[in-house]
């Protein structure tokens, strides 16, 4: 039961049903699932249950008498809704909370003529706060629980004196809650989980964390046993003596110097003052756990929870009449003689109890943050690269292979070809740095050297290129990365090998980088890093062989590729399950993810930039959009933040999205970045998240020109020089190579009262004199007060020209115009197209025509062959712009993909016809199913279908998807 902001996390699924071993310690605990007769309350010799053990019983209500004990029990009165906008008001009437027959019986009704709205009910809520508090041992309830659409009762702890501070930075212990007990679910099926929740964090809402559990039978229908075993560090929670849910506080993981890497556990956590510094900071002990608790007993009748769950809202008519009951027949409280300072020594477990659910057993993840790091310098080493390290050796495991040092391509040169030559036998290969693998040749001077990346943990990798030049003859191989520290006794790490890059293709390369700040979780000591390992999955990779290059553990400043966000962080319900993001149906309406790769922040979005990302929707859901939020910094210090457009998801096929970001203000930076699901119930699967920033052109007036750089407007006054104009001072965008072609978009307006401006830019080999070769683009006429963004086209330059000075200039003196976010665009991976057998282009104009007299098999041909080859296995598309010349019809086109250019086609895939209409361009998609894994394609060719119908094609785009 949360006391605030409806900070609670309801995990759906039921969990393993566990039988209990033993104790800790040498105390013997044996359980009897026969010890509960659920059928009937009976009181039991409250001596007996644990005789055996050193379970000694503190604390304990048996409601044998005639009404409340308030020696035990105090009661809260007010209609304050419980802080989760509940509909009830507390009393303290009989009609509400009475003892009779040896039971409490807590009672929820509407009130008579009421119809169900706020203070229509009427509840108890009783505490013990004061009467009896309590730190650490089992706290137990035998009870019947209430049914019914609204109903929400609870069993549950909060700290006396919240020496931590208020909710929920002193923590909250959720030990039974359920709602709507024997409503419908969506399934059909009646409701009977139960949930048992911490909440703890730095506020003003709550981390919370915890399990729910699904009973064969509704606890609505009989008594059941309800319980936490508490002790320090740990907490552990039982249905019916079945333990179905772990959590404990956050353990550090430090390196063999002392330093903190990482979180070895993500458990809870408390923000506490540092008595010396008098600063906040995150603690990873017990507490707030630590300290004394009271419990609470309720019926609470609505709430932001059981409204927006099962068949929603309140069903007035289950709290009629006689009502909803909470019947308990006890509650006790035993405390562990073993160790009553920790509460250790009586540990109830059972198999799984210590292992993460993700790995299939039922110690819960908390949210507890990553530490804040203080590693020291950066460490980079190249392991190869061309040249092996003489400190490191390419090395077959088990094997008997020799890796080879071989001749690669061009870009690649030399590089490590590693080949399985023992069937299935088993073995690993990689880079290592051990005594016994390097050479004994005293000229050389090899030495094992354990490789220290710890100043490089917050943004650092281990990256290296491979390609596949014979996959493994088993189909159901994986790929994996391994690596370990110290002859792994400073521990290893193994994942599957596109966690950190695409799948691996047939003689395609490929990049890899695999986070430091992952392999620290993993328990791997940063300080000892000393092998590196590829292969496929173990006694599964006959047949492969595949090559290695540019190996090595570098900073994130100089690992090669984009650095991805990290969404490992779900809130307010929300649920992560590998590359799965889930927004359950009653979750909060905050719920969602973060990023937890500090490494991207902060982000300066200044000029705008783009977020890129692959997604598709699970098998069985249904589409669904999100939406990512960027902020100053994670709650409550959002401001300024702003929403992305929604994108919508479709399909169980992944396929790239791209999201536009307009530019921000100059001054505001983004420390927080968030996903949103838009819909509850739904769920997406994401990966390689990644944000771009744009990098604008920064104008400076010459010549007499004049730029008030407050409204970005720019004018060419008539008293100013005729070479007057503007340059870009921004000389991280050059060099500039336009072989391929290019663009520039800007944003332009005319402020109020003026008139159209022409505008063209121009792009010189370097400033004023040293100018040839240089060009100049066409103009572009900006118009209207509301701002448009313009596009001007680059045609492709002599392939060795570079550009570094780029000048805007204005045709029309002494007229204003509003022009922002200059972004130049170099074409890399855009076709670019050459007719054959009578297909023309004219290369001013993009205009592509099929004249009559043409070839039947005339076409055009792509001549950029940097991004060949292309692999379809997860599908693709085909992206551009097209209009028809003025005058035209309709036309339509069609691409084909082959193997390689005429003769050697096959195989080869042809789309299906797109129609070209009108004169103003439009954007165009064709969508590539997926292909066979085994086929790639170096041959693209575009047709059109009908004889002399002229079209004009820009910015032509082919994207090949990235395997899940």
């Amino acid at each position: 039961m949360s006391i605030k902001m409806n900070k609670i996390t309801k995990l759906a699924g039921a969990a393993s049903v566990l039988f209990l071993t033993a104790c800790g310690g040498d105390i013997k605990t044996d359980t009897n699932l026969q010890a509960v007769d659920p059928s009937k309350p009976n009181v039991q010799a409250v001596d007996e249950k644990y005789k055996d053990s050193d379970w000694r019983l503190v604390w304990n209500d048996e409601f044998n008498g005639t009404e409340v004990d308030t020696n035990n029990w105090n009661f809260e009165v007010n209609c304050e809704g419980g802080g989760n906008q509940e509909l009830q008001c507390y009393t303290d009437s009989p009609n509400n909370a009475l003892v009779s027959d040896g039971t409490l019986k807590i009672i929820a009704k509407l009130n008579d003529g009421a119809v169900g709205e706020d203070d229509d009910f009427t509840s108890a809520r009783l505490t013990t706060q004061n009467k009896g508090d309590f730190q650490y041992g089992r706290i137990e309830m035998r009870a019947k629980l209430p049914m019914g659409q609204g109903s929400w009762p609870a069993f549950w702890m909060m700290p006396t004196d919240s020496v931590y501070g208020g909710w929920p930075k002193s923590g909250e212990i959720d030990i039974m809650e359920a709602v709507n007990l024997g409503a419908l679910r969506e399934d059909g099926t009646a409701e009977t989980n139960i949930y048992g929740t911490l909440h703890y964090g730095a506020g003003p809402g709550s981390n919370s964390s915890g399990a729910a559990y699904s009973s064969e039978i509704n606890p609505a229908t009989q008594f059941n046993n309800y319980a936490v075993e508490w002790q320090e560090g740990e907490i552990r929670w039982y249905f019916n003596d079945i333990l179905f849910a772990t959590q404990r506080q956050s353990k550090l993981s430090l390196s063999s110097t002392g330093e903190t890497v990482g979180l070895s556990h993500r458990g809870w956590y408390a923000e506490l003052y540092d008595i010396v510094t008098g600063e906040l900071k995150t603690n990873y002990s017990a507490a707030p756990f630590d300290q004394d608790f009271f419990i609470i007993l309720n019926l609470a009748v609505g709430g932001a929870w059981p409204v927006s769950f099962n068949e929603g809202g309140v069903d007035t008519s289950a709290f009629a009449d006689a009502g909803q009951t909470f019947e308990v027949d006890y509650v006790r409280v035993y405390e562990c003689s073993a160790n009553r300072a920790t509460g250790r020594g009586c540990e109830t477990i059972a198999p799984g109890y210590a292992t993460d659910v993700a790995d299939g057993g039922l110690l819960v993840e908390g949210q507890a943050p990553s530490p804040s790091l203080n590693p020291g310098e950066a460490n980079p080493i190249t392991i190869f690269d061309d040249v092996l390290n003489k400190n490191w050796a390419a090395w077959d495991c088990c094997g008997g292979s020799i890796p080879a040092l071989v001749a690669d391509d061009e870009d690649h040169g030399d590089v490590y070809q590693f080949e399985v030559q023992n069937g299935n036998e088993g073995t690993v290969f990689g880079f290592i740095t051990r005594s016994l693998f390097l050479s004994q040749d005293p000229t050389v001077g090899a030495s094992a050297s354990p490789h220290n990346a710890l100043g490089m943990i917050e943004n650092g990798y281990i990256t290296f290129d491979l390609k596949v030049t014979s996959p493994p003859l088993n189909s159901d191989s994986i790929w994996k990365f391994k690596v370990e520290a110290d002859e792994a006794n400073g521990g290893e790490w193994e994942a599957d090998l596109i966690e950190f890059g695409p799948a691996p293709i047939v003689d395609v390369w490929a990049t890899y980088q695999v986070p430091l700040q992952e392999v620290a979780n993993a328990g791997v000591d940063l300080t000892l890093l000393d092998v590196l390992m590829v292969f496929p999955t173990w006694q599964t990779g006959d047949g492969a062989v595949f090559r290695m290059d540019n190996v090595a553990i570098q900073s994130g400043e100089e690992a090669s590729g984009p650095v991805f966000a990290e969404f490992t962080e779900g809130f307010g319900g929300a649920s992560i399950a590998g590359d799965t993001y889930t927004y359950p149906l009653g979750s909060e309406v905050w719920g969602g993810f973060a990023n937890t790769n500090a490494s991207i922040y902060p982000l300066n979005l200044t000029h705008g930039g783009t977020l890129t990302f692959t997604a598709s929707i699970p098998q069985g859901d249904t589409d669904t959009s999100i939406r990512f939020v960027f902020e100053n910094a994670p709650f409550p210090d959002v401001e300024p933040n702003f929403t992305t457009a929604n994108v919508n998801i479709s399909g169980n096929q992944a396929r790239t999205y791209t999201v536009a970001i307009r530019p921000q203000d100059t001054d505001n930076t983004y420390s927080s970045f968030l996903m949103y699901i838009n819909a509850a119930g739904n769920s997406v699967n994401i990966k390689d998240i990644m944000i771009e920033t744009n990098n604008h052109a920064a104008m400076e007036a010459f010549g007499n020109s004049t730029l008030d750089a407050s409204t970005s407007t720019f004018t060419h006054p008539s008293n100013a020089e005729v070479w007057a104009g503007f340059a870009n001072t921004n000389a991280e965008l050059y060099p500039f190579n336009f072989a391929l072609g290019g663009k520039i978009t800007f944003t332009g307006a005319i402020p109020s009262g003026g008139s159209s401006v022409a505008v063209n830019f121009r792009f010189e080999k370097n400033p004023f004199p040293d100018v040839d070769p240089a060009f100049s683009t066409k103009n572009v006429t900006v118009s209207g007060l509301t701002e448009t963004t313009y596009t001007v086209y680059i045609p492709p330059q002599d392939a060795t020209n570079t550009f570094s000075s780029l000048l805007l200039y204005l045709v029309e003196r002494d007229s204003g115009v509003i022009i922002k976010n200059i972004i130049v665009t170099q074409n890399e991976h855009v076709a670019v197209w050459e007719g054959f057998g009578g297909a023309s282009i004219d290369s001013d104009s993009s205009t592509f025509n099929f004249p009559a007299n043409s070839e039947v098999w005339g076409g055009f041909a792509n001549t950029n062959t940097s991004f060949y080859p292309l692999n379809f296995a997860a599908g693709g598309r085909i992206e551009f712009s097209a209009a028809l010349p003025v005058g035209a019809l309709n036309t339509s086109v069609r691409f084909l993909l082959e193997k390689n250019p005429f003769p050697d086609v096959e195989p080869s895939y042809a789309t299906d016809s797109v129609t070209i209409s009108g004169t103003n361009f439009s954007s165009y998609v064709v969508d590539i199913p997926p292909q066979s894994a085994q086929n790639t394609f170096s041959s693209f060719l575009l047709y059109l279908n009908d004889n002399d119908s002229p079209v004009i094609i820009k910015d032509l785009v082919i994207t090949a998807d990235r395997v899940q």
